[in-house]
């Protein structure tokens, strides 16, 4: 599976299981979305998913802010499956898929803004 980069701060973080970064933006953010994802159960096909994208595929605007204001890399595919299919696209697919415009255009213009 290799590992797993995700930027939440500054400073690059490396976690090796999608568990960590559910857990980090969990107890960093808390957001109801992240709590239902994590209480529920959510987390199938983990290594599909980053916090950003789950994000998006609940429409956690507030979540979503919060993760860019951090540093979360707007254009991170998890690197199981770096090809555009269904289930390896990065967060700005889940976002125009729930017709969610906030989110595009935070996540559009993202990468103009530098942490």
């Amino acid at each position: 599976m290799g590992q797993t980069l995700q930027k939440f701060t500054g400073r690059p973080r490396f976690f090796k299981k999608e568990e960590y970064l559910l857990r980090y933006a969990w107890d960093t953010l808390q957001s109801k979305e992240v709590n239902k994802i994590i209480i529920v159960g959510e987390t199938v096909h983990k290594e599909y998913y980053t916090p950003l994208v789950i994000a998006c595929m609940h429409r956690d605007l507030t979540l979503v802010k919060d993760l860019i204001k951090e540093g979360a890399d707007v254009n991170l595919c998890p690197p199981a499956n770096e090809f555009a299919s269904e289930d390896g696209v990065p967060p700005l697919y889940y976002a125009t898929a729930g017709q969610d415009g906030e989110i595009v255009s935070l996540l559009l213009n993202a990468d103009h803004v530098s942490p």
